[in-house]
Formats: C-alpha cells, structure tokens, sequence
C-alpha cells in the first residue's frame, strides 16, 4: 500500500498565520525540559506496573516469604501517585510540540486518529485500576495480578500510540499514501523501521530506571520509615537485579534503534554533528558506569549507596536523551518544515501565564510527594477528650548493655 507511484508527493498543511509565541530555541528548551520532567514519573509507572505484576505473581507462589507480599503492598501504594505525576507533567511536552510542529503532529493525528483519541480513555482503565489495587488489595484477592495487568497492557498501549505518532509526524513522505488507502483513521506505524526499537528501548530504560527508584525507595524506608535494615537491604537488591538485566538489553536496543532510523539521522549521532555525537558518546559512557555500580551493588554490603549512584548517572542520560530526541525530531523533518524560519513575536502575557502555571505545578506536585511519603503521624489522647494527631517521632532505642569483660581466671580456692 505504501510502494504507490505518488508516493513521493507531500502534503504539508499551512504555517499558521499566527507567528510563534517566543523565539523557537526558548519553545524548544521547555520542550526538551517537559520531556525530562514527564520521562522521570512515566518510567516509574511504565516499568513499575511490570515489578508489581512480577512481585505480585512471587507472592502468590512464596506465600511463605513475605517480602513480596509487602513490597506489592507498597509499590501498589505509589503507582496511583506517580501516574497523576506523569500526566501533569506530559501536557508541557505536548503543548509545546504542538506550537512548534503543529503542522506536522496534527497531521499525524488525524491520520491515526482513532488510536489516538482512545488515549484518554484508557488511561482513566488504568489509573483506577492502580487506584483499585491501592485501596481495595484485601477485598480484590486473587484479582490483584489481572487487574495490574490489565493497566500494565493498557500503558504498553498508549506507549505504542505515542511511539507511532511521534515516528510517523516525522516522515510526511508516507501521509498521503495512507490516507489514500483503507485504514479510515485506525492506521497504526508499524511499518516504520526503528518504531519497535524505539518502543523496546523505552521499555527498557523505564525498566533500569524503575529498579534504581526501588533503591531510592529503600533509601527512604530507612531514613523516615525506620525500617528495618535488612529489608531495606534486600529491596535494593530485588531493585538492582530489574536494573542489570534492563541496563543489559540496551546493548542491543540502542544500536537496533540507531541503525533502523533513516541513515542521514544516523550519521549525525556517527560523526555528522561533532555535538550529537559527543552527546551519545556521553550517554553510553554513563550508562556503562551505571551498569557497572549497578553490578557492583548487587555484590557490596551496601547496595542502597551504589543503587543511588546509578539513578544520578541515568538521570543524566534521560536528559541527554530528551535533547537527543528533539534532534532526531529535528532531522527527519528538516527537508519538510523549518521551524527556525517561521515568524515569532515574543508574547509576555501568555508566557507569564504558563511560567506560573508550570511553577505551581512543580509546587502542587512536590507537595503532593510530601504529603505522601512524609513520615507517619501518630494520634495521643488529648486533655479535654478527644485525640491529637503529633507528627512521627521514632521509638527511642534501648541501649545496650554493657559487656562485662572478664578480668581473669580464678580457680576455686587458689589465689
């Protein structure tokens, strides 16, 4: 269907006659720093929804260890958390491509546009399946695994949408040979080369990501739960064994995913652009430290510290990530659409309004994150009846006694 002899004839719609609200590099920053912002959250519910399945099935078949029974409990309790995270978050990203590449990212829509408007619907399936097994794990029983599965197939899902929306904005080429054909807005970008890539590469960072945020979790169990030690411990290292075997399949995701892209964007990051390919040197260079504090902390007496270390440096990678897709975006449709040379008169009003929007949410977000995982408050009886709640304060440690060193060896009746 897509070998047609017109296949070559583009069809770009019109710039809008409105000029750009800002100059495109300060559009472009808050599009890159959206991403990154929204990339953090999205790993954790992309690739916890995959550990709390997988912790959820252990528990049924090790009821007698109660590691995974308490670990799902908890990873169940965050979920709902980080998906609204997510979602406030992924609106910058989109405002801001559809400002830039609005010619590009509505045709594209239109040309899935089924696919595409079921997106909101079924994030509200799986957000109130997160919330389901949040509060109601007892009564859910044995429906626990298929209800998270259930919102986990539903995140695959919107991951794949967004992954053939992006890849298929980014080649006009093909627009009109599908809407020449049969797919009446249901046609999905499967037939790009370095969309399944792409997808298997998202999973497989959210995957090494979400087992490094398993260590800052146990980071914090010890440091405002007062947990145990020895359990923080051993989440640390459940966490950083899904990291090694994550941060192990990108070794062959990223040369598939660089390789599959057209061989003109590859070049770039090759040696093309001294900047891009520097950026990728550093990317895989941070991910090879990663990898191998990962390893290391799997084997060291403290795997907390070395699990921290390798969330900084991907982190990092993310960031650069984010910049590296905006570059990718950049070159494939660099031969259809310039950004740079459109119209752009600087707008005060509105981009005030957004920077305090935008502020309020980190705000509204990060209290958010303070309600939820500040440390517990405990109720006292008050003096007039009634109970005050006080905030957490540790039971005092008893101290140990005191070891009486022998001074010597008596015998019985000797000196």
């Amino acid at each position: 269907m897509l070998n047609e002899p017109w296949l070559n004839q583009i069809v770009m719609p019109s710039p809008d006659p409105v000029p750009l609200p800002g100059p495109p590099w300060l559009l472009r920053f808050f599009l890159v720093l959206g991403w990154f912002l929204h990339a953090l959250p999205l790993a954790a519910i992309l690739g916890g929804a995959l550990i709390a399945l997988v912790t959820e099935i252990l528990a049924r078949l090790r009821p007698e260890d109660q590691f995974y029974s308490k670990l799902a409990r908890q990873i169940g309790g965050i979920l709902p958390v980080a998906m609204g995270i997510t979602i406030t978050f992924g609106i910058v990203p989109l405002l801001f491509l559809q400002v830039l590449y609005g010619q590009a990212f509505f045709a594209s829509s239109v040309l899935m546009a089924w696919p595409w408007l079921s997106i909101p619907m079924v994030l509200i399936l799986a957000y109130y399946g997160f919330y389901l097994n949040a509060l109601a794990r007892d009564w859910l029983g044995r429906l626990r695994p298929w209800i998270i599965l259930k919102s986990f197939l539903v995140l695959v899902w919107v991951a794949l949408i967004f992954t053939s929306n992006a890849t298929l904005m980014s080649k006009p080429s093909i627009w009109l040979a599908i809407e020449r054909g049969d797919y009446a807005g249901w046609f999905i970008n499967l037939s790009e080369p370095s969309a399944l890539p792409r997808l298997a590469h998202l999973f497989s960072v959210a995957l090494e990501l979400s087992g490094l945020m398993l260590c800052l979790y146990a980071w914090y169990l010890i440091r405002w739960r007062e947990a145990e030690t020895g359990y923080a411990h051993r989440v640390a290292v459940y966490g950083l064994r899904w990291a090694v075997g994550a941060a192990a399949s990108q070794a062959i995701t990223i040369p598939l995913f660089l390789v599959r892209m057209e061989t003109r964007v590859t070049h770039l990051f090759l040696g093309g652009d001294p900047v891009l390919t520097g950026l990728m040197a550093t990317a895989i260079l941070l991910s090879i430290m990663a990898f191998g504090f990962e390893t290391w902390g799997l084997y060291s007496r403290n795997p907390i510290r070395w699990g921290l270390v390798s969330l900084g440096l991907c982190t990092l990678v993310i960031g650069i990530t984010a910049f590296n897709r905006e570059a990718i975006r950049r070159a494939y449709l660099s031969q259809f659409l310039n950004v740079d040379a459109l119209p752009s008169t600087f707008q005060a009003g509105p981009f005030l309004i957004f920077l305090t929007g935008f502020v309020l949410a980190i705000a509204g977000i990060g209290y958010v994150l303070w309600i939820s995982f500040s440390p517990v408050r405990q109720p006292r009886p008050a003096a007039g009846g009634g109970m005050v709640v006080e905030k957490y304060r540790p039971e005092p440690v008893p101290p140990r006694p005191e070891a009486k060193i022998p001074l010597g060896n008596k015998r019985k009746g000797g000196g």
